[in-house]
């Protein structure tokens, strides 16, 4: 583990990565110190060089009102800007806030796209609340087919719950027929989410 003295005197000298890992030892508080207000300082210097995780990390904070007053609008601004490098629990993030509402009005059209890219850059949680927009009907009537490419998505990616979601929907479907086999199909993925929860070798 860096000195966390060593770390401010690089941060100092302007060494981006290392204000990154300065906020990030402030915030997360591994060297004994938890300081909202300094890790937002430093957040704030790394992202103005263009550092995508400490943006993503001025949303975090601003979202949830640490070392900062709690401000839903400003959150989106810096996840915006994450998303635009490519920071997926920023896109993730996005679509979440404009499903439930949170500094912008609800928008589920929005809310879906940013999930599909939030899946599309590997996320299991983009792919699985994708699928359940789809399965709810958001927009509709149920797009059953569609959740079910999402839920197959969010299984293939480790996501615990996808599993069960592929069976009730595929019940639906084709509720002659028994959904196990896909669901197994996901559940022997080695190395998944699912496997691991359930300690299958």
């Amino acid at each position: 583990m860096t000195d966390l003295s060593d770390l401010e005197s690089k941060a100092h000298s302007g060494d981006v990565g290392a204000q990154a890992e300065l906020a990030t030892a402030l915030y997360s508080g591994e060297h004994g110190k938890v300081d909202f207000e300094a890790a937002i300082k430093w957040y704030e210097k790394a992202a103005e060089a263009g550092q995508g995780w400490s943006r993503y990390m001025l949303g975090v904070m601003y979202q949830e009102g640490q070392g900062c007053e709690k401000n839903s609008e400003e959150a989106i601004k810096h996840y915006k800007i994450a998303a635009e490098s490519n920071v997926t629990l920023a896109v993730l993030n996005l679509g979440i806030m404009h499903q439930v509402g949170a500094g912008v009005d609800v928008n589920y059209p929005v809310a879906m796209e940013y999930y599909q890219q939030a899946a599309e850059l590997g996320n299991a949680q983009g792919a699985y609340n994708l699928g359940s927009l789809y399965h709810a009907g958001t927009e509709g009537n149920p797009d059953y087919d569609s959740a079910l490419v999402w839920y197959k998505k969010a299984a293939e990616l480790g996501h615990g719950g996808a599993a069960d979601m592929i069976e009730q929907v595929a019940k639906i479907l084709d509720p002659k027929s028994s959904a196990k086999s896909a669901v197994n199909q996901y559940r022997k993925k080695p190395r998944s989410l699912w496997d691991r929860l359930i300690g299958r070798r």
